[in-house]
């Protein structure tokens, strides 16, 4: 898994730096940057987000015919049709 991992890294930069020319895109403007600075007290409303998209993820994965018929892919056809 690592390599399949380092070499779509290494193909999708390999990607952008041909559509972009090796150059920056930015700056970014402030209406974007700016979300990360927003907080509900003192919790990051990213963080928020993040922990609401988990506890969905979780929800599908663990609760939904779809969610067990993702877990059961493997390596053994038999142990994953008796899921």
């Amino acid at each position: 898994p690592i390599i399949a991992t380092l070499g779509t890294m290494f193909g999708i930069t390999a990607i952008v730096v041909t559509i972009t020319g090796g150059v920056s895109i930015g700056p970014l403007p402030d209406s974007f940057t700016g979300f990360a600075n927003i907080t509900i007290g003192f919790v990051p409303i990213v963080m928020i987000y993040a922990l609401a998209i988990a506890f969905i993820v979780h929800v599908a994965l663990e609760y939904t015919d779809w969610g067990t018929r993702i877990r059961s892919i493997g390596g053994n056809r038999e142990a994953a049709a008796r899921v």
